[in-house]
């Protein structure tokens, strides 16, 4: 007997998926038809406050792989093994009072560029290709096969 994942879809499932993808679809088209440029996507124009660069900070730290690990720590050793995270603050503020004021005044969008415009173009694109390569082997894979497991 096989139970294909396909199998159990249901038209609700398939329609869900399409509206999803139309509307993906249509807010793209919409974007694309404003003349704005890169500075106008960074920060929103800067007019974010501050509370709100600060969640998106938290939630940037936040993913699948995140939680399926704080879960599988959780559940072996108990609470406490997650504590060290509570040090994750202490870093996020110094990257927002020390490091962001430097990183926003040369006016990059990138870490990459950052480092390219510090040392040299050869840093940008050796900085650009791991961080893509980091992306795919460790949050995208590992993180769809601890979905899986």
């Amino acid at each position: 007997m096989n139970n294909s994942i396909v199998e159990k879809l249901t038209i609700y499932d398939y329609g869900i998926v399409l509206a999803y993808l139309l509307g993906l679809l249509f807010i793209g088209i919409i974007s694309s038809r404003k003349k704005t440029e890169g500075v106008d996507h960074f920060l929103a124009s800067k007019s974010l406050k501050w509370y709100s660069i600060g969640f998106n900070m938290w939630a940037t730290n936040v993913g699948p792989s995140m939680l399926l690990a704080f879960a599988t720590v959780g559940y072996t050793t108990g609470i406490v093994a997650v504590n060290f995270d509570w040090y994750a603050f202490v870093f996020l503020f110094m990257l927002a009072v020390i490091f962001a004021p430097r990183y926003l005044a040369t006016k990059v969008k990138t870490l990459p560029e950052f480092l390219g415009n510090r040392y040299g173009g050869q840093t940008q694109t050796i900085l650009a290709w791991y961080s893509l390569v980091k992306m795919l082997i460790s949050w995208l894979s590992l993180g769809l096969f601890a979905g899986g497991f």
